[in-house]
């Protein structure tokens, strides 16, 4: 019991203020641990956001493509042919390749949407 009341008044006060004091710098800590994950997180975030946009905008263009592509192949068969021979292997040749890849990829983008 001696050195009980040898301490100075108010020494449990300063023993809990500092234990208090360290447990706060320990959250505080922490606190800026954690920030500073959830910024790195918001900026990958942002990141994939625009990979899916820039992805969506081409995958928009295959689309606008094919779909012009179709247009292009419709009207030329509903059109009037001068020489269908001739029509058909310079125009419709290419025309019918290119339609042929637009539907490749598009089948390929919609089997990566699912």
């Amino acid at each position: 019991m001696g050195s009980a009341s040898d301490r100075r008044p108010g020494y449990h006060h300063r023993v809990r203020v500092a234990a208090l004091t360290a447990e706060r710098e320990a959250l505080d800590e922490q606190v800026d641990a954690l920030r500073a994950e959830m910024e790195a997180l918001e900026a990958e975030v942002e990141a994939l956001e625009r990979t899916v946009e820039s992805k969506e905008r081409q995958r928009q263009q295959v689309i606008d493509n094919y779909e012009t592509i179709v247009e292009n192949r419709t009207e030329a068969d509903c059109g009037p042919e001068s020489e269908p021979g001739a029509a058909e292997s310079t125009e419709r040749g290419p025309l019918a390749a290119v339609a042929s890849r637009i539907e490749r990829v598009m089948a390929r983008l919609r089997r990566s949407d699912e």
